[in-house]
């Protein structure tokens, strides 16, 4: 569980997993600038109200977006050198 599911009630979990997952999605296809909160909202099949319930403004929608490709790909990055013991040699994050 990350620290975001830790600190929301259990009934809004899944909205708020799928308004950053869509968020996420939409900052990266489209940036900031150009990513719209509606937009994000009926992709994730909600009200942009919804998204101002869980996130003070869009920024902060975009921080919950990036802390949660950062958490993925830490997890995945442990485990891999759990399971393989090293990344590979040519591995880097541009």
């Amino acid at each position: 569980m990350t620290f975001i599911e830790e600190n929301m009630p259990q009934r809004i979990i899944g909205v708020s997993k799928r308004l950053i997952e869509t968020a996420g999605e939409e900052f990266l296809k489209n940036g900031f600038e150009n990513s719209s909160v509606r937009t994000i909202a009926e992709k994730a099949q909600t009200s942009p109200r919804a998204i101002y319930t869980r996130f003070e403004n869009k920024e902060a929608l975009f921080q919950a977006a990036q802390l949660s490709g950062y958490t993925n790909m830490s997890h995945f990055s442990k485990s891999f050198v759990k399971k393989f013991g090293v990344l590979p040699k040519d591995y880097s994050i541009s």
